[in-house]
Formats: structure tokens, sequence, C-alpha cells
């Protein structure tokens, strides 16, 4: 990391509303949306993001059934035009959902996922040393991690990888949101200084645009092996976007080598 970022004090704002309640909304006013007008508010923020970061929460009808992708199809879903051409890095990437929401859709995009243990990656390797592999050259406009991150140490890596107005998002269950996340999120916006080293990393090199919480994702499971399963779970997505300052000092880094 350069000097630069190590000695910058990322400006950030909690959100006004957050997610603190697994049950209900944190704040009695907060909106819950369904998956059309959910879809519409959070494609309204991603083209037009403000100084703050924004929650969206969203009460989905969609069902997940006999597809074992965490329950991310929903989300990925409500990024649908965000999705159209858009080439993917998934770190993490389980059964690669975003493999399977293209070939469902139709959609001329390009997902490469990366997995150490799952048969279903486009890449089958330690996604510490995807550097090894692919270049961090800036050409992909989504970077994802739906549940597990590497470790801060990645995050420079991360941001190199996207596009100038690429997007990184991190996706995990509404507890360890509720729990760990959003905890961290309203201590960096009083005292940084005091918030997990990961956090910090994070937001050097990115700035949080928007938490989209998910609720009422179903899993139908139909296992032949094992009984029939139906279930509902909760996610949280935070979506960030590339800090400018991190932008123009990988450039710089570039150009002098």
């Amino acid at each position: 990391m350069s000097e630069h970022l190590a000695d910058e004090e990322p400006n950030f704002t909690a959100p006004k509303t957050g997610f603190n309640e697994t049950t209900g909304p944190a704040n009695p006013t907060e909106e819950v949306l369904n998956d059309q007008t959910g879809q519409a508010r959070l494609l309204e923020i991603l083209a037009n993001p403000g100084p703050e970061m924004q929650t969206v929460r969203i009460s989905t009808k969609a069902e997940e059934k006999d597809s074992p992708n965490g329950g991310n199809m929903p989300f990925l879903r409500l990024l649908g035009p965000k999705l159209v051409k858009a080439k993917v890095m998934d770190l993490f990437c389980g059964n690669n959902p975003f493999k399977e929401y293209f070939a469902r859709e139709g959609n001329t995009g390009q997902a490469v996922g990366v997995d150490l243990q799952n048969p279903a990656a486009d890449i089958q390797a330690d996604v510490a040393k995807i550097t090894e592999i692919i270049p961090p050259d800036g050409q992909f406009d989504l970077v994802t991690s739906f549940g597990s991150h590497p470790g801060f140490e990645s995050y420079s890596a991360d941001s190199q990888y996207l596009k100038p107005d690429g997007l990184y998002i991190y996706g995990a269950s509404d507890e360890i949101y509720d729990e760990d996340i959003q905890p961290d999120l309203d201590k960096f916006a009083t005292t940084p200084q005091e918030t997990s080293a990961e956090m910090q990393e994070a937001m050097r090199h990115f700035e949080p645009i928007v938490a989209v919480r998910v609720d009422g994702i179903r899993i139908s499971e139909d296992d032949p092996a094992e009984e029939p399963a139906d279930y509902t779970i909760n996610k949280v997505y935070i979506i960030f976007r590339k800090r400018q300052s991190a932008a123009v000092d990988e450039s710089a880094n570039s150009e002098s080598v």
C-alpha cells in the first residue's frame, strides 16, 4: 500500500438507518420494499450515489429451488441491469452463482469464479494467491465476495482489479452483518482508529454506497440422499465504489513501473 493511502483519513458517514434487528426494521420509519420497487431504488442509488451510505430493505418473493448457491440469486436478479455484459470476479465463489445467473438469463456477462475447493469454480486456486494467476489490471466491472474474505491484505489487489467505475460487493448473512459489520461501520464513522484492521484497510480503498438487505429468501432443497428441506434466510450486501484517490494512486504506481 502506498504512503498516500496509508495516511489518508477516509470520509465516511454511517447510514441513518441500519439493520440492527433480524425481526423487523431497526428504524420504524424504514420502508420495506418488494423486488420490483427495491430494484428500482437500488439502481437509482447506484446511478446517483450520495455522500452518505444508504440502506435498502427488500422482502423478496423470489424462490431458490434445488440450487445450492447460498441464496444469492435474488440479489443477482436485483442487480440485473448492472450485470448485462459485465465482467465479474467472484472470490470464494462456491457453486459459482454468477455463472449460473448468466446461463439462466441468457446474459452476455462473463463470470470468473475463484475457489480453492469447489469444482464449480472457473479457477480452483487459493484466493490469496489469485494475483499470481490473473494480473490486477483493472479489467473487471465487479469484484464480489459472498460470505468469505481472505483478509484485509487483499483489498488493495481487489481495488486494482476493478475498472475506475467498478464496484466491490461483500455479502453475508444478516446475523454476521448485525453482530460484526454494522457495529464496525458505526464505529468507523466516529472513531475509525478503534475499528478492525480489516475495516480500516477496506475503507482506504473503497467507499460504501449502499447496504441492501434481502429478507425472506426461500431455500428449497431436494437432495435424493436426504429429506427435502424448506427454509428462509436473510442476507445483507454492501456495495462499495473504488475511492478516487485509490484509482489515481494506482495509476501513478503503474506509470512509474
